[in-house]
């Protein structure tokens, strides 16, 4: 047989293969690509029409061609991902949950949503193992709370409560190691009633790097001045209520490259953040969870893992 006819073959048939182990996933809610999850059908779901794009198949000579797209089947708890276009006929109205509450389509609703595709790329391997460390992240509706940068407090009543400020579950260990490359740092503390907190990131001299507080919530995302991380660096992350209780976690700065990374290859964005919080060591879960928070803010399955942080509940 012709060489050139055999490689042709192989390529095709491993790209079959590609696209038909794809096809029995249509279904499936992936971590890293997930930004909706139909709840409820109500009228007829023949009417009802989810188009995904197909896998290998764009145009290399030509690649700002437009893909080809498959339909996906759709049922109750059917994902809708990153890149997908829904299309609600008449007679039909879904229900869809998605980081932004629940959202309608269809009836008197929006009948289509075009959803970017920018977001939620992994290779296979990496998104199996992601899948694997939270297959159960994707089940039953949570209720999302949202993330609060670090800014000056609204008015806030004293805090009534006497308890004071107690760590969170993942990150009872103070002594933590981040990468130089974050962006943001996370400070975060055990759910409590609303009091007025306030967060700071301290060098050694005791100046500040970068602060916030806040009223309602209990957490805050502190945005990282550029440069302002430097391995081996030493800080502090304090955190004090009005009651002056106080939280304080040891850092050390590193390379990103020396902290704990899968054998998978991926970027150091909120993937490998992901994976660090289920696989790391105890001590670089705030280098994790900060790397949680830079994910998109349609991103269901990251939403989902950091509010399991927020709460303190299981993954």
């Amino acid at each position: 047989m012709n060489r050139r006819v055999v490689v042709a073959w192989f390529a095709f048939a491993i790209a079959e293969i590609s696209v038909s182990a794809w096809a029995r996933d249509l279904a499936s809610c992936p971590i890293e690509q997930s930004v909706g999850k139909i709840r409820k059908i109500a009228g007829d779901v023949g009417v009802v029409h989810l188009f995904r794009d197909k896998p290998g198949n764009v145009d290399a000579m030509h690649p700002d061609s437009k893909p080809e797209q498959i339909e996906v089947p759709v049922a109750k708890d059917t994902c809708v991902w990153f890149g997908d276009t829904l299309k609600v006929g008449e007679g039909a109205t879904l229900t869809i949950e998605t980081t932004q509450g629940i959202r309608h389509f269809g009836g008197e609703y929006d009948p289509t949503w075009v959803v970017p595709g920018t977001q939620g790329h992994a290779s296979v391997e990496w998104s199996e193992l992601l899948n694997g460390l939270y297959q159960d992240v994707m089940g039953a509706p949570r209720l999302l709370a949202s993330n609060t940068m670090g800014r000056a407090s609204d008015t806030c009543p004293p805090s009534v409560s006497g308890s004071p400020l107690a760590p969170l579950d993942r990150l009872r260990v103070t002594d933590q190691q981040i990468g130089a490359d974050l962006r943001v740092i996370v400070a975060a503390w055990a759910p409590t009633e609303p009091r007025s907190v306030r967060a700071m990131l301290l060098r050694e001299d005791r100046s500040p790097i970068v602060q916030g507080s806040t009223c309602l919530n209990s957490h805050l995302l502190l945005p990282l001045p550029l440069g302002a991380l430097h391995p081996g660096s030493r800080l502090t992350l304090e955190i004090s209520d009005d009651r002056n209780s106080k939280l304080r976690y040891s850092i050390l700065v590193v390379e990103s490259s020396t902290l704990s990374r899968p054998s998978v290859q991926v970027e150091g964005g909120w993937l490998l953040g992901a994976w660090r919080l289920a696989k790391g060591m105890p001590g670089t879960r705030l280098d994790s969870i900060s790397r949680l928070v830079l994910a998109s803010p349609d991103a269901l399955g990251a939403q989902r893992i950091l509010e399991a942080v927020w709460t303190d509940t299981q993954f």
